[in-house]
């Protein structure tokens, strides 16, 4: 038995959207980095725009990350080889 025969399509699609929108929030918080650390006089640190930008970013990647695992059909922690 194949290891991507489980599931549904259904869910998998879904999962694909899921991860379609998580990957348009991450590039729009990198660029929310960005324009919060760059000013006309240079790079700012410690405001509290860049430090809530900083916050976007780590957890739109961690939910980015963790949806793209669940679309892999055979990650590493399943124990099957295909």
């Amino acid at each position: 038995m194949s290891c991507c025969s489980t599931g549904c399509s259904g869910c998998k699609v879904l999962l694909g959207l899921v991860a379609l929108v998580l990957t348009l929030t991450t590039i729009a918080s990198i660029i929310g980095v960005y324009q919060a650390h760059m000013s006309a006089a240079g790079m700012v640190f410690g405001s509290l725009n860049g430090s809530v930008a900083i916050l976007t970013l780590v957890v739109s990647l961690v939910a980015w990350v963790k949806v793209v695992k669940k679309l892999c059909p055979c990650n590493s922690s399943s124990g099957s080889t295909c």
